[in-house]
């Protein structure tokens, strides 16, 4: 499930600035019958950006984002984090 919100607002004459913000809520399953169960980490997103008129005839349009994700827990409670760091350590 995500909910989010985004907005554009002018500034001066010929440009804009958008933003947006958004989190995403992963709901615990059991990807294969008789598996472990997997709860996903929920996600965080922010976006930003900026357009207008660039001198000579020419536009500008730009924007950056960020996302930020917890880590996946499985039921036994090893997260992907931890299990990785499990599997550098055996090479």
């Amino acid at each position: 499930m995500s909910t989010g919100f985004a907005s554009a607002f002018k500034l001066g004459r010929d440009w804009a600035v958008g933003t947006g913000a958004s989190y995403r809520y992963g709901a615990a399953y059991t990807p294969v019958a008789g598996g472990t169960e997997m709860s996903p980490g929920g996600e965080v997103r922010a976006r930003f950006g900026v357009e207008g008129p660039f001198g000579g005839g020419k536009y500008f349009r730009g924007r950056s984002s960020t996302r930020r994700a917890a880590p996946t827990t499985w039921a036994v409670g090893a997260t992907t984090s931890s299990a990785i760091a499990r599997s550098r350590t055996r090479r």
